[in-house]
């Protein structure tokens, strides 16, 4: 088994535990094997079969952030413009770090923060000029406008599950699709400051 990891926050060695412990209400997350710092509630979970974690245990915040991160890093890869290799590659070189280092699990609070703000760049930079998609009679779940296009600048760039993205513009984003059409989102990133 591996050794206990010191939670980084409170110096306390961390016990392994089950998702059963930190995710009572998710039954499909029982049998997971987790590090947790039952002092201050930061945890980490294991690769799958093992009980080596991911990375160092992380508080609430510092989970939000590895969140965060991969909301704006994987659709570089999930929409098409690089290979996931390639994107891992160009995200090592941005952050100035080794290939083999370059795992969101593994990166601090203020380098996930740096992975929003350089993929958030890129995105903006390749939607850069895009127009909106919005029409009368746009579906959002097929991407296919039945109307007329609003052509308005994009603000926005809605990113599906099936790796699929949409230009809106600031009326015609995210916060006008549908409760149903909202959990086939993958994340929604902005292409201005101040955005979401």
């Amino acid at each position: 088994m591996t050794p206990s990891p010191t939670c980084p926050y409170c110096g306390h060695p961390a016990e392994l535990v089950t998702g059963e412990v930190i995710y009572p209400l998710r039954p499909d997350l029982a049998n997971k094997r987790l590090w947790r710092c039952k002092p201050c509630g930061a945890h980490v979970g294991c690769h799958a079969g093992t009980t080596t974690p991911f990375g160092p245990l992380a508080n609430a915040s510092h989970r939000e952030a590895k969140i965060q991160a991969h909301a704006a890093f994987d659709p570089l890869w999930r929409a098409g413009w690089m290979r996931r290799a390639e994107a891992y590659a160009w995200l090592a070189e941005q952050l100035g770090v080794e290939r083999e280092a370059c795992h969101v699990g593994m990166f601090s609070f203020d380098t996930c923060q740096r992975v929003v703000a350089v993929c958030r760049a890129y995105i903006a930079a390749k939607c850069r000029g895009d127009i909106c998609l919005y029409g009368d009679d746009f579906d959002p779940v097929t991407a296919q406008p039945l109307g007329p296009r609003c052509s308005q600048p994009a603000a926005e760039v809605i990113f599906w599950m099936d790796g699929r993205f949409s230009p809106c513009c600031a009326e015609h984003g995210f916060t006008i699709l549908t409760p149903e059409t909202r959990l086939l989102v993958f994340s929604v990133q902005p292409l201005t400051e101040g955005g979401r």
